[in-house]
C-alpha cells in the first residue's frame, strides 16, 4: 500500500479495475460505511472504474481518494488530490478495513465458474454482495450456475434468436440499440450481439426480476458515456451494470420510429464509384420507396455518423419511369438513386466531388438502367 495520509473514515473516491476482484474491492469500501456509517453516507462514496477516471482526473482536486488494484493514471491522481491511498487487491482490501475478521469465503469465489454465471448477474448491486457471506447461498448458486452451464448453448441461441432493434433518442443522439432478454450470461450476450451486428451503437441484455420487482441491465458500446452520465452503476470488464425499479424491457429514453431505416442500415452495401477518374467510397440501401424524413434532421445525422467511411449515402429504389428499347422491342429497367453527400465522412476531397456531381451541395437525383458504382462512367 501506498498512502498520503488518506483516512478510511474520510473517502470521497474509490477508482477500481473493471474486474472482479478490484470491483470486490470496492464493495469491502462500501460496506464498512454501511456498518460504521449508515447506507446514505456509503452511497455519497462516488465508485469510478479506471476507464472513467482518466476523463475526470481533473475533477478530483482536493478530494480523498483510494485505488484499488492498478492504473495508468497513478501519479496524476496522487498529484491533484487531497489524500489518497492504493491497496493492490481484494485481500489487502479486506485486511485494512476489518482487520480483525476473517475474510468471507466470497471473495475466494473467483475460480468457481458456477458460483460466478450467477452472482455475475448480481454484482452490479452492492447491497446484494452481502447476502453472500452465507456460504450456504454460495452453494446454492455453485449449483444453479451448473445446470446453467450445462444449458449455456441452448440459452444462447434461443436469445439471439428474440432480438429487439430500436431507435432512441439519448441525449438529443439517435442511436441504435440492440436489446435482447437474457437471464443469465448477459455479458456474453452483450458481445455476440455486437459481433452479429456491429453497426449498432448500443448493445442491450437484460432481465426483469418478477421476486424483486427489478429490471438488471447490461451494457456495452464504443461510446457508452450518454448511459453513464444518465444512470448510477457499474463497470466491469467491459460492460456497464444499472438496475432499475420495476419491469423495463427498453432503457428509460425516448423511442423513435425508425420508420424501417435499421432493417435497410443491416443490409447496406459498401462500394467505390468513380468520378472523373477519382474514387469515393459509397454506401447503398435498396428501399422500395424514399422517405424525406431519412434525409432530414437527425435522420440524417444518424446516418452520416454511422457512415462514416462513405463519401456518398444512396438509397436506390425501382424507378416509376419507363423507357423503351425501341431496336429490341424491349423495356429497360431504371432506377432512382438519391445520393447525399457525407460532409462527416472521413475521406478528402467531397467538395472536389461535389462540384464534379453538377456542383449541387446537398443531394443529387439521378434516374439510370445502371447499377450505382458505374452510372458516373462515361
Amino acid at each position: 500500500m501506498n498512502s498520503k495520509i488518506l483516512d478510511k473514515n474520510d473517502i470521497d473516491i474509490v477508482v477500481y479495475d473493471e474486474n472482479l476482484d478490484q470491483f470486490g474491492g470496492a464493495f469491502i469500501v462500501w460496506h464498512y460505511y454501511c456498518i460504521k456509517f449508515g447506507k446514505e453516507r456509503a452511497n455519497k462514496i462516488q465508485y469510478l472504474s479506471n476507464d472513467d477516471i482518466i476523463a475526470v482526473v481533473h475533477k478530483l482536486s482536493l478530494k480523498n481518494v483510494l485505488l484499488i488494484g492498478d492504473a495508468d493514471c497513478v501519479s496524476k491522481i496522487y498529484d491533484v488530490t487531497s489524500a489518497f491511498m492504493q491497496i493492490k487487491n481484494v485481500e489487502y482490501c479486506w485486511n485494512h478495513f476489518f482487520p480483525d475478521v476473517s475474510m468471507p469465503r466470497l471473495f475466494d469465489c473467483a475460480d468457481d465458474r458456477n458460483f460466478m454465471i450467477i452472482f455475475l448477474e448480481k454484482m452490479s448491486d452492492f447491497q446484494e454482495w452481502g447476502q453472500y457471506f452465507d456460504p450456504n447461498l454460495i452453494d446454492e448458486c455453485s449449483i444453479r450456475g451448473k445446470i446453467a452451464l450445462m444449458n449455456k448453448q441452448t440459452m444462447m441461441t434461443e436469445t439471439m434468436k428474440q432480438v429487439t432493434h430500436i431507435m432512441q433518442d439519448i441525449g438529443g443522439m439517435y442511436m441504435y440499440m440492440v436489446y435482447a432478454e437474457a437471464e443469465y450470461f448477459k455479458s456474453e450476450v452483450c458481445t455476440q450481439l455486437y459481433v452479429k451486428y456491429p453497426i449498432c451503437d448500443i448493445c442491450v441484455a437484460y432481465h426483469y426480476d418478477a421476486d424483486k420487482n427489478v429490471t438488471t441491465y447490461c451494457i456495452k458500446s464504443i461510446d457508452d458515456t450518454k448511459i453513464l452520465k444518465n444512470h448510477v452503476g457499474m463497470m466491469l470488464n467491459g460492460s456497464f451494470w444499472m438496475k432499475l425499479d420495476g419491469k423495463c424491457d427498453l432503457l428509460p429514453y425516448r423511442t423513435i420510429n425508425d420508420l424501417g431505416l435499421l432493417k435497410k442500415m443491416r443490409n447496406r452495401i459498401n462500394g467505390i464509384v468513380a468520378v472523373k477518374k477519382k474514387k469515393y467510397n459509397y454506401v447503398l440501401m435498396d428501399v422500395a420507396e424514399i422517405r424525406e424524413e431519412w434525409i432530414e434532421n437527425e435522420f440524417s445525422a444518424f446516418l452520416k455518423r454511422k457512415n462514416e467511411e462513405s463519401s456518398l449515402i444512396v438509397f436506390g429504389k425501382p424507378s416509376d419511369d419507363i423507357q423503351y428499347d425501341q431496336e429490341n422491342h424491349t423495356m429497360i429497367v431504371l432506377r432512382d438513386y438519391v445520393i447525399m453527400y457525407n460532409d462527416k465522412a472521413l475521406t478528402d476531397g467531397l467538395k472536389n466531388l461535389q462540384f464534379n456531381l453538377c456542383n449541387n451541395e446537398y443531394l443529387l437525383c439521378v434516374t439510370s438502367d445502371k447499377e450505382f458504382a458505374d452510372i458516373f462512367l462515361y
